[in-house]
């Protein structure tokens, strides 16, 4: 966080920043070889269990750009629960 911004205008920024994120894709993406072949699979734990998905290699950026738009929205929400602890604190502070 910038040191001039404050705690309001940086939630402001990360949730703009967070409505931009249109791809969130969860999970992990890698190859493997199937009869000498490459398949993409993406690996999602879903309901508490392992699943994997093949993925067609024309689709395998955008998941992986999926991938990265979530581990970012990772960083902001975890990032937005620290700001808004804070905006809480100084409100009870001023009662």
């Amino acid at each position: 966080m910038n040191k001039t911004d404050t705690p309001q205008i940086r939630r402001e920024a990360l949730l703009k920043e967070l409505s931009a994120l249109h791809r969130i894709v969860c999970g992990s993406l890698f190859v493997r070889d199937l009869n000498g072949r490459p398949r993409w699979t993406l690996s999602q734990m879903i309901n508490g269990k392992q699943r994997q998905v093949y993925v067609a290699q024309r689709h395998a950026d955008s998941v992986t750009e999926g991938i990265r738009e979530y581990r970012r929205a990772l960083e902001i929400l975890s990032e937005l629960g620290r700001i808004n602890m804070t905006l809480i604190k100084q409100e009870t502070d001023h009662e």
